[in-house]
Order: structure tokens, then C-alpha cells, then sequence
């Protein structure tokens, strides 16, 4: 099922504009193929005026160059526009998810983007004054514009830039911090996807919030978007996964201690999230890692990934904050593309723009998808038990339903199985215990069964 294409965002225009200053193969095959007016921004097209000249003449990248080269040219422009352009390179300065190979992926067809939405533009104009024949004349240049190529490619033997680039690279972004998960999965790579699965109350949510504290914990940018909850009721989750604390206002809670060997229940007075107090020292404990979290809301299925990626843009130009773990809280209460979308296919193409969003901006992407109640009592979550449609579990990287017994939930006990896991092996079962009135996705965990088996087929 083909993806709507949606407009080439402010972030992957401006990964370009950074890749043509530092990386001089970059730039050469964006200068031959990336003309100046699809650039759109005036002061975006000023700038790559800059490093188009300076690779024409020293056929080379301007690399720290460029800055000098700014300087001068920012002498030549009026003083109350200087302000926009020192704006710009200060967001410039800001990117850390460049991902070279994605945006030269895509650049064709950018350009053919670009020049198809102008060419609308004009044959609407050009109707409108009943010039039929020059209409359609630019619609069809824009189809057969020379520069739009289907595929890019490198050869195999004599280009070495996906050598450099594997070096120079960790293999893993992050760990969900759950030993036995990451025991056999090493971690989480950059521009993959991860889906929880569940039915309600399974613990989707607190899933993805202990993904967001982990992150957090290895000093990350988290954006962590509910299209369920309140960004208030997000943020006291996160205060009692991030500081242990009790979620009712009441000082004695029903809590899980480790004792004699086993997880029992008992009474006690703990902190709770309405001790602001505990709460800051709790929240001051975590930035010191040197991450951020950002949450946001939008209840009620009000959203779809076109709109995130906005949000993603608008946090990068006026916040200068670009995350490197994207969590989408969850699949289905995003909205269609169109009008009276089914539900199958509205979830299908949002999973196709969270992998989108991965790739074009070099980051993790968490969400969650619901399971069936057969799922939920099942020992272990199959494909026909998804409630909603299967054809995600297709693009993404790694899928984990959440299952439990009723024997289980009586035990505060649920289970992790690796479903999918694209490199490496699927099939294992991992046994939790959780606490979820305090926050806690998980206390203690186990492998219980490694197969060789799963839906990687």
C-alpha cells in the first residue's frame, strides 16, 4: 500500500544545508541534483548559494570555511534581517540527526515534489485564465523533469562512504534497560521502530514511559506525544516511574517488596507524586544525565504523523531541540489522511510515517498497537490476535506484545515476547514483575523460553 507523500519538511531541507557544508561527496551529488529554488526559504537559498560557489571553485566542502564565508555575506545584508540568518545557522549548528544515505535517498524525489506542487500552482493560475494548453504543458514538464531518478545507488566496490559511515557509528542508540531483554537484543539501533502490543490495561502506556525513562537514564532527547492522555497525566506517570512513587494521594499504598526470595504485597507509607518535594528532587536526579524530555498531547486521536512531523519541525527551529527517541502513545487513535480513512488503512499508513520519521531524522521510534482479549490470555500474542490491523508488524524493526494470564495478573506478573526482532532472533519469552500503581513496567525479570521461532518468516 503506497504512503501519501506529504511536503518535505523545514528538518530534512535543513539536514541537506548541513551535510553540503561538512561532507564534500554530499555536496557533490547535491550540487548536481538539488537546484537552488527547491530550497522554498529565501534565507535557506542564500545559504546554499554560499556552498554551491564554494564548491564550484575549490571543489571541496567549505567544512569550518563556511562560517568565515557567512560572516562576510551576513555584512552585505540589511541589519534588521541579520537576526533571521544568525537564527538559521544557530539551528544549523544544532542538528545531530543527520543521516546522509536517507536524505540522498529521497532528494530526487524532493525535487520532483517540489517542482510537481509549483506546477499545480502555476496550471491553477494559469486555468483560472483559461490558458487550457499552457496549463497542462506545465503540469507535464514537471513530470518528465530531468533530474528525478527512482532509485540511488553506490558501487559496491568503489565507494567506502557505508564503510566510514558503519565505523564511525555505535551499533546501539539506546537499551530498554530490562536485563534480559537486552541480553538478547544488544539494544536499540538508530531509525528503528518498536511496538508494544497489548490489550487494554496491559501496560502499552507504562511500556513506552519506562522506554522514555531508560532513554532518559542514557542521557537522550525524548518527545513523548499521548494522542490518550493529558500531558499532565504523561508527566505524573513519569514521576513515579523516574522516582518510585505512590500514585494516590493517600501516604499508605498496597506496594511489592522483595522478600524471602519472592515478590510479596504489603501495606506501607511511600512518597507519592502530590509530594512536590520528592518530585524535584526526583526530577533533578534525572536531568542530571544530561537528557531532556518533552511531552505533549493531543487527546483524542487528533493527530496524525504529517502533524508530528510539524511539531517535530517547529521544536527544531524556534526550541533548537531535535529528539533521538520519538514515542507515539498510540497507533490507533491517530487520525486519517483523508476523510472517512478505514480504520485498517489509517493505522497502516501512520505506521509507515512513524518509519518514515525514523529514517528522515536519524532516531528511535516508539508506539504501541492493541491485541484482541484472546491475546491477553494467551501465552504467547500471535498475528491473529492484533485488534486492529496486522500490517504494521510488516514495516517495523522490533515487536513486543505484552501477555498475561490470569494466574499472572493475580501475581503482578506479565510477559515480553520478542515477536519480531529484524536482526537477530525472535521467539523468546521474558516473565516481569511490575508494580504499575507505582509506575514500574517492571521490578524484576527472567527469560523463560528461547525459540527459534516468532513471525520473522
Amino acid at each position: 500500500m503506497a504512503m501519501p507523500l506529504g511536503s518535505f519538511n523545514d528538518h530534512f531541507l535543513n539536514c541537506i544545508i548541513y551535510g553540503c557544508i561538512t561532507d564534500t561527496q554530499f555536496l557533490k551529488k547535491i550540487r548536481q541534483s538539488f537546484p537552488l529554488d527547491a530550497y522554498k526559504d529565501p534565507i535557506r537559498t542564500r545559504v546554499a548559494e554560499i556552498i554551491y560557489r564554494y564548491i564550484d571553485q575549490y571543489d571541496e566542502a567549505p567544512d569550518e570555511h563556511f562560517y568565515d564565508l557567512f560572516d562576510e555575506f551576513l555584512e552585505t545584508v540589511p541589519k534588521p534581517k541579520q537576526r533571521l540568518y544568525l537564527s538559521y545557522i544557530r539551528v544549523l549548528r544544532d542538528i545531530e540527526n543527520y543521516n546522509p544515505e536517507y536524505i540522498l535517498d529521497k532528494v530526487f524525489e524532493a525535487v520532483r515534489h517540489i517542482r510537481i506542487e509549483e506546477a499545480v500552482v502555476e496550471a491553477a493560475r494559469l486555468v483560472t485564465s483559461k490558458k487550457y494548453d499552457e496549463a497542462e504543458r506545465a503540469i507535464l514538464d514537471a513530470f518528465k523533469d530531468p533530474v528525478t531518478r527512482k532509485f540511488q545507488y553506490l558501487d559496491y566496490f568503489s565507494s567506502k562512504d557505508d564503510l566510514i559511515s558503519r565505523v564511525s557509528q555505535k551499533p546501539y542508540l539506546m537499551q530498554t534497560m530490562i536485563p534480559s531483554l537486552d541480553r538478547i537484543i544488544g539494544g536499540i539501533r538508530r531509525q528503528e521502530v518498536v511496538i508494544w502490543l497489548g490489550t487494554p490495561k496491559a501496560g502499552k502506556t507504562y511500556g513506552l514511559i519506562s522506554m522514555a525513562h531508560a532513554a532518559l537514564l542514557q542521557g537522550l532527547v525524548v518527545v513523548f506525544i499521548s494522542l490518550e492522555l493529558h500531558r499532565e497525566r504523561i508527566s505524573g506517570r513519569m514521576d513515579q516511574t523516574a522516582g518510585f512513587l505512590g500514585g494516590t494521594k493517600a501516604p499508605r499504598q498496597e506496594v511489592l517488596e522483595w522478600r524471602r526470595n519472592r515478590w510479596v504485597k504489603r501495606t506501607k507509607e511511600i512518597d507519592n507524586i502530590y509530594d512536590l518535594r520528592t518530585v524535584l528532587e526526583t526530577r533533578g536526579k534525572l536531568a542530571k544525565y544530561g537528557g531532556k524530555l518533552i511531552i505533549a498531547s493531543a487527546p483524542g486521536g487528533t493527530r496524525s504523523y504529517q502533524d508530528i512531523e510539524l511539531f517535530l519541525d517547529e521544536l527544531e527551529t524556534h526550541d533548537r531541540i531535535m529528539p533521538q527517541i520519538v514515542i507515539v502513545d498510540y497507533l490507533r487513535n491517530m487520525k486519517g489522511m483523508v476523510p472517512a480513512q478505514k480504520t485498517k488503512e489509517r493505522i497502516s499508513w501512520n505506521c509507515q510515517g512513524l518509519v518514515k520519521i525514523a529514517s528522515e531524522r536519524d532516531c528511535i521510534v516508539f508506539s504501541a498497537q492493541q491485541g484482541n482479549r484472546q491475546a491477553m490470555r494467551s501465552n504467547i500474542l500471535y498475528p491473529h490476535m492484533i485488534a486492529d490491523d496486522i500490517d504494521p508488524i510488516g514495516y517495523v524493526d522490533m515487536v513486543i506484545p505484552i501477555c498475561q494470564t490470569e494466574e499472572e495478573q493475580a501475581r503482578n506478573q506479565a510477559r515480553l515476547y520478542l515477536a519480531i526482532v529484524r536482526e537477530g532472533a525472535a521467539g523468546a519469552v521474558i516473565r516481569v514483575t511490575r508494580d504499575l500503581s507505582r509506575g514500574q513496567f517492571w521490578l524484576d525479570d527472567e527469560l523463560v523460553q528461547r525459540e527459534e521461532s516468532g513471525w520473522n518468516d
